[in-house]
Order: C-alpha cells, then structure tokens, then sequence
C-alpha cells in the first residue's frame, strides 16, 4: 500500500488545493475523481500523481473545453 497525492494544475500553471487529494492504493492501483466548475478556465490541465514514499511521480494532460 502507498498514499498518492494527487495535484491539479490549470492552463496557468497554478496548482487548485481545492482540488488535490491523497488516494490509498490496493495492489498497485489508485482510483479517483474531480468535477470541474463551470466557471474553470479552459484549455489544457495537468493532473501529477506522486507516491509520497518513493516520491516517484507521473503526469498527464487532459483538455478542459467550455
């Protein structure tokens, strides 16, 4: 088991706490969600996943259109 933290970032490069979270893992694999406002700028959003233990990290891209 690990804890994830999950950040969010927007087309801006600022990172939303509001939208972060830490997820537990069970054998390896995490899942979770978030629901963007309405009001949310679009265009393309980070989301960046980091194990805090080994620090290990990853990202991906998604493209928020309005």
């Amino acid at each position: 088991m690990h804890v994830i933290g999950i950040e969010i970032i927007d087309p801006d490069g600022k990172k939303l706490e509001n939208y972060a979270a830490n997820l537990l893992t069970k054998d390896g694999q995490a899942e979770g969600k978030f629901i963007t406002a309405l009001n949310d700028k679009p265009g393309r959003w980070t989301i960046r996943a980091t194990d805090y233990v080994t620090r290990v990290a990853g990202e991906c891209n998604v493209n928020l259109e309005p």
